[in-house]
């Protein structure tokens, strides 16, 4: 009962059974709600917390790991106020999307407004 009760408070959005969306349904689940059902099971089925995880919870925690790793790298990336303004004027962005933009790629301006707009086509 407490297993159903962790799995079901993932949020799933897909519920489609068919085979050919597995892989979508995988990519759209929360991985805090997925860490937070584990724990949980983890619990309930009286596994202490220093046992030895599991080849996939480790694939997942690095994976969570690096992406953390990675949202804080950009945001120690230090940018020109007058990029920010050219970005603003140019591509009509919002002050912080803009910053974000450029951010995320190391302050360059010319590579930030190069992928915006070739998104955007």
């Amino acid at each position: 009962r407490k297993a159903a009760a962790a799995l079901s408070s993932l949020s799933n959005k897909n519920t489609d059974e068919d085979d050919t969306k597995t892989s979508s349904k995988i990519k759209n689940i929360d991985p805090d709600a997925l860490a937070s059902a584990i724990s949980r099971l983890e619990i309930s089925s009286g596994v202490k917390g220093g046992a030895e995880p599991s080849e996939a919870e480790k694939r997942f925690n690095e994976k969570r790991r690096n992406e953390r790793e990675a949202r804080e790298a950009r945001g120690r990336v230090k940018v020109d106020v007058g990029d920010v303004g050219l970005l603003v004027q140019e591509l009509d962005l919002s002050k912080t999307k803009a910053k974000e933009l450029l951010q995320a790629y190391e302050g360059n301006a010319v590579r930030a407004m190069r992928s915006f707009v070739t998104a955007a086509v």
